[in-house]
């Protein structure tokens, strides 16, 4: 167990962004984050790749030093005298804390961003933290993270942006207190520090974010197939692809857990973020997904039957990679051809309207019989042709007639396909309590979209009762 802990710690990785970045990047020669804790006067800075202090040049030490220098500069992490526009937490708000290095008010930091204290992180009772222990594992990570509250009673995470489960309730030592941590315990890489798009190492698909100086997805384009584009960290994260990945209240648009969005007139609400194609513009659904006509980030977007999402292109293309694809309940998706094929069947109940399930093959077919066949009952016995199929009269409640039909016995033989689905097998009486037997009925009056068989023309429907011909 020491051993694969060892490990474990070894090769964690973490993304986001925070405050005092330069102390961060600092790593080893072996990947080891080295001690970044300088102290002033000792001024180390900058990348170390082979352990050796880099000395610089300082202005400044406190922010105090930089009074003589002009109003409103501060000192920066590189001991440089620069404009700033806080020198405290307190001078950002509740809502905002000073960057350290920057000198800039920041938004406070979600989950798994590279944070000093606890102050950066968003949520109360959030913490700055590198040490937990999860399900029973102690675990180090190699620099410090924001991780929200989550109660130890019931070990729920419920993290902004992140899908259902991700996360997991690790313990700090406090038995009703707790943060969120992701199962994977892999936060992803740190933005690197830069000052243009070019200084990234990507930069067709980075860019460099100010004032946090990170480099980071431009868009949810810039992500591979299954992640999103964090809103406020710019990393790449594990994206949703249906709303029960996200909490109450939420919705998954363009792969990641948000409030809905609305719409009024011809004006999008909460649809914020830049439409990743140029051109393009956003849209709401009446579930309140935010979406781009013709665009697609998670196998939600494509809502035709029988279409999929193109990782390459991001359009919805002809086919299927999973069976969500087929939006059919009575297909699946065979991934060796990338088709939609019949879903194997037991009974009538796995089928549409109209089928049932043929033992054999175990595929859905159409039921064959005189199901919901019109009928005359003046021709007694042969109004259906075979005396033990019954021709039945449909009337609505002032005994208007909704048309004369016929009702085949039930197959008793096999319970799963008594009757074609969207039928249902009943025993028939008439008012003087005498059974006629058990019949697959239907109110065949009334059309049902998709229905392979039984569909008359389309009448308004009404209460009714059946009245049955004399044998």
């Amino acid at each position: 167990m020491k051993t694969g802990f060892i490990i474990l710690t070894a090769t964690l990785m973490l993304a986001g962004c925070a405050g005092s970045s330069e102390n961060k990047d600092i790593t080893g020669p072996a990947g080891d984050v080295a001690d970044p804790g300088g102290k002033p006067g000792e001024g180390v800075t900058g990348d170390i790749q082979d352990g050796t202090d880099i000395p610089v040049n300082k202005e400044c030490e406190k922010d105090e030093d930089c009074d003589a220098k002009g109003e409103g500069l501060a000192c920066n992490c590189e001991f440089k005298c620069i404009a700033a526009d806080c020198r405290e937490d307190k001078n950002c708000g509740s809502e905002k804390y000073c960057d350290p290095c920057y000198k800039v008010c920041m938004p406070l930091l979600p989950a798994c961003s590279l944070c000093d204290n606890d102050a950066q992180c968003a949520g109360q009772l959030s913490h700055c933290i590198s040490d937990f222990t999860l399900d029973g594992v102690n675990v180090t990570f190699p620099a410090k993270v924001c991780a929200p509250w989550c109660p130890m009673s019931t070990k729920v995470c419920a993290v902004e942006g992140a899908p259902v489960n991700s996360y997991g309730c690790a313990s700090l030592g406090d038995e009703k207190n707790g943060v969120c941590i992701p199962m994977s315990l892999d936060c992803g890489k740190a933005g690197k520090k830069c000052d243009k798009d070019s200084d990234c190492p990507d930069p067709a698909k980075q860019k460099c974010w100010l004032p946090q100086h990170v480099c980071g997805c431009r868009d949810a384009l810039s992500c591979v197939f299954g992640e999103a584009c964090h809103p406020i960290t710019h990393q790449c994260v594990p994206g949703c692809a249906s709303d029960t990945e996200c909490g109450s209240g939420k919705v998954c648009s363009a792969g990641l857990c948000s409030d809905a969005c609305s719409k009024n007139g011809d004006m999008v609400i909460g649809c914020d973020d830049p439409s990743p194609m140029e051109g393009k513009e956003w849209d709401c659904d009446d579930e309140g997904h935010c979406f781009i006509p013709g665009m697609c980030f998670s196998p939600l977007d494509c809502r035709e039957k029988e279409t999929y999402c193109d990782t390459a292109t991001h359009e919805c293309v002809p086919g299927c990679l999973i069976d969500y694809d087929c939006k059919e309940s009575s297909k699946l998706c065979d991934i060796t051809t990338n088709t939609c094929i019949a879903r194997p069947c037991t009974g009538a109940w796995e089928c549409k309207c109209g089928q049932v399930c043929d033992p054999a093959e175990k595929t859905c077919v159409a039921a064959e019989g005189k199901y919901c066949e019109p009928c005359d009952q003046q021709q007694g016995d042969d109004a259906c042709g075979d005396k033990e199929i019954m021709c039945l009269e449909f009337q609505t409640e002032d005994g208007q007639s909704k048309g004369q039909f016929c009702m085949p016995p039930c197959n008793l033989s096999d319970p799963e396909n008594e009757c074609p689905q969207g039928w249902q097998c009943q025993e028939i009486k008439d008012d003087q309590g005498k059974s006629y037997g058990k019949k697959c009925i239907r109110p065949c009056y009334h059309e049902i979209e998709g229905c392979v068989i039984g569909n008359p023309p389309k009448a308004e429907t009404s209460p009714e009762t059946a009245t049955i011909s004399d044998p």
